[in-house]
């Protein structure tokens, strides 16, 4: 394999401790090999974390034995179509949605499987976050125990309930459910030192809507949909900690309380890395604006379909980085609402992932036109390897 020039190679040491990529199993379970290649890039760009995004409301992807559903009925749910979201262009969502008849298909991964991603990214100097979200996007898990979910949904027909039941509902039930859901995480990454639990766009008035859910949360001294959301996603963090593991969670889960080990990742576009900042805790900015780049790369007709607003390299260039000693790197996304296999995944993220690697190894080090001699040189390497890159141009920022 030649050497590669992104990042910066004259720069031996790396600004940031975390460098890390998203990737969403959950609505695309790319195969094993898809994901090897992907390690393969990340490695050669000098990533050093994957978090695996594995469960929400689209499916399931790996098997929990004492509840067996979740393997013959959450990871084998229809492909979601996604024409509710209003930032993305509906005639190139259409279309994915007729592609996704022959190109997606669901299902999970084996213990094996799972072993053999963890093991193929270790020897690359990757370590694996995995990612069970709750207690919100939890529709997969609901549509196969619904006893997990809003009462008011069990007596209906599943075809009703569009997505709408997604959040847990406490009961002894959902309790056994996340401590041996979160044991079995542990089982399946024994080496993970951060398991993210999720906590975002936990709709609390659904919660609050239900009287007789709310008279049992002030039984419980539980003042809301905020405590709620914080009361169970403590029981996952005292198995996380029986286990001797440290819980991520998404920036929303600091209106609920954080416990003092948690890692923070701030995503929203509107001060989602400040909330994370302002958490006093470790975090790492993952800020939608300019590091989630499902959103397309330019405004191009023939550009694959993406959420609007474009993230060029351009952009990136001006990605801010805060300043200050509890920031432990930055993290790139790539949500796969609209990237049916590991061809397109590539598509998406490459080459603006050049540049994120450029940012999270030197900070703002940088001085553009080096950098583009060198972003050149990768493009062709990745081109000659197979990889189609989105569009992009050099113009000065």
């Amino acid at each position: 394999m030649s050497t590669s020039l992104i990042p910066n190679p004259k720069i031996e040491q790396p600004k940031f401790q975390w460098r890390g990529f998203l990737l969403d199993s959950a609505r695309t379970c790319f195969q094993v090999d898809e994901v090897k290649t992907l390690l393969d890039l990340l490695n050669r760009y000098r990533f050093n974390v994957l978090h695996w995004h594995l469960t929400d409301d689209a499916g399931w992807r790996f098997s929990v034995p004492q509840y067996p559903k979740l393997e013959t009925v959450s990871s084998q749910l229809p492909r979601m179509d996604f024409l509710h979201y209003s930032n993305v262009e509906q005639e190139k969502a259409k279309d994915c949605v007729r592609r996704a008849e022959t190109q997606w298909h669901g299902g999970g991964y084996s213990d094996s499987e799972i072993k053999e991603i963890v093991s193929y990214a270790a020897s690359k100097g990757i370590k694996v976050m995995p990612e069970v979200d709750l207690p919100g996007h939890m529709a997969a898990a609901i549509r196969a125990y619904p006893e997990l979910g809003n009462p008011i949904y069990r007596d209906r027909p599943q075809s009703e309930w569009g997505i709408e039941n997604d959040l847990l509902w406490p009961s002894d039930f959902a309790t056994n459910f996340i401590e041996t859901l979160f044991g079995r995480v542990c089982e399946l990454f024994p080496d993970a030192e951060y398991i993210h639990l999720g906590g975002d766009e936990c709709k609390w008035e659904k919660w609050e809507a239900d009287a007789d859910l709310m008279a049992w949360c002030r039984k419980q001294n539980l003042s809301g949909g905020s405590a709620l959301q914080g009361w169970f996603m403590n029981i996952a963090r005292r198995v996380l900690h029986q286990h001797g593991r440290r819980a991520a969670v998404w920036n929303e889960a600091c209106q609920t309380g954080l416990d003092p080990s948690d890692l923070v990742v701030g995503w929203e576009e509107e001060g989602g890395v400040q909330m994370a900042q302002q958490s006093g805790h470790p975090y790492i900015s993952a800020d939608a604006n300019y590091l989630y780049l499902n959103r397309v790369a330019s405004n191009e007709p023939d550009e694959p379909v993406g959420m609007t607003n474009p993230i060029t390299l351009q952009d990136l260039w001006h990605l801010p980085i805060p300043e200050d000693d509890r920031i432990l790197g930055l993290q790139a996304s790539v949500w796969a609402e609209y990237v049916l296999d590991g061809q397109e995944l590539l598509r998406q993220a490459f080459p603006r992932l050049l540049l994120v690697s450029e940012k999270a190894w030197c900070g703002d080090n940088i001085e553009w036109d080096d950098l583009v001699a060198r972003m050149k040189s990768e493009c062709e390497y990745l081109e000659g390897q197979g990889v189609t890159l989105s569009h992009y141009t050099f113009d000065t920022p």
